[in-house]
């Protein structure tokens, strides 16, 4: 029996047209199972065509992956909960077809299909019927397949090493410039300069000296996160970001001219000479 593992995101718009192929799928020898991103009843009258399984949901996730879910992207959301699924982790490996039904569903699909290479993927209910059809004329040749396609592509080797990556960068950022930093006068004076690094693309820089200047609010220091606003801006080309940045001030000081000309003499020389506070 060929099996066929269908993942989606969205509540199909026509369950009609759905429950017609599954029909199809069984009278060519296929069993199939659909695994989703919401409750099996939203998808009535499919009880004895197809086996139905929700996704966890994000309470019933570990804390590290719930922390992971709320920063996704809509698309990469529904492989997060796939992830750490039973459930979805033994019916891909004895899956030959794997096929996502939307499109939120594709990240997934990929994922899975890098990870089991003897299963073909597709994109849609066409294309997964004709590789039943093409499965079912030749048996002898996929069950050879079967044998030779063992462990994970090397893309997806490299997509995780950086994913991974990604993650710790991130989980070191928010640290180092969380309000427990911030509380560091150390910490704050190696911020203020950090912002004027060359070579840092605008984005980052502003996202960074956002980040910053909000600890530093938040711990009750508001004159460092003066000194990080007025430093990154200054390097900064694009009005639209350097008003983000300065916006913060405008609430607690009117802003006329130049922004440095509203600080103290001595937080101007620092900013301007970068030395540290204090020193000669």
């Amino acid at each position: 029996m060929i099996e066929v593992l269908m993942v989606t995101g969205n509540v199909p718009g026509r369950i009609a047209v759905l429950t017609d192929a599954l029909a199809k799928f069984r009278a060519a020898g296929a069993r199939v199972r659909i695994a989703s991103t919401f409750e099996p009843e939203l998808i009535p009258g499919v009880e004895g065509l197809a086996e139905l399984h929700m996704l966890p949901v994000t309470a019933d996730l570990p804390p590290r992956v719930r922390r992971k879910l709320a920063r996704a992207s809509p698309a990469r959301r529904p492989w997060l909960r796939a992830q750490h699924d039973p459930w979805v982790r033994r019916y891909a490996r004895q899956a030959d077809i794997l096929v996502a039904l939307d499109g939120r569903a594709l990240h997934t699909v990929w994922q899975l299909a890098h990870r089991h290479r003897r299963s073909d993927a597709v994109y849609g209910i066409a294309p997964a019927l004709r590789a039943v059809e093409r499965r079912s004329a030749d048996l002898d040749r996929y069950r050879q397949r079967r044998l030779g396609s063992t462990g994970p592509s090397s893309v997806l080797v490299v997509a995780t090493a950086r994913d991974q990556t990604m993650d710790v960068a991130k989980a070191v950022l928010q640290t180092v410039t969380g309000r427990r930093a911030m509380r560091s006068g150390a910490v704050r004076w190696l911020w203020e300069r950090a912002v004027v690094a060359p070579g840092l693309p605008e984005r980052y820089r502003a996202e960074v000296a956002r980040r910053v200047q909000t600890s530093m609010h938040r711990v009750g220091h508001p004159a460092s996160a003066t000194r990080v606003a007025v430093a990154a801006s200054s390097k900064v080309s694009d009005p639209a970001v350097k008003a983000k940045l300065l916006s913060p001030l405008s609430e607690t000081q009117p802003v006329e001219g130049d922004p440095s000309e509203q600080l103290s003499p001595e937080v101007t020389d620092d900013v301007t000479t970068g030395s540290a506070p204090g020193t000669p």
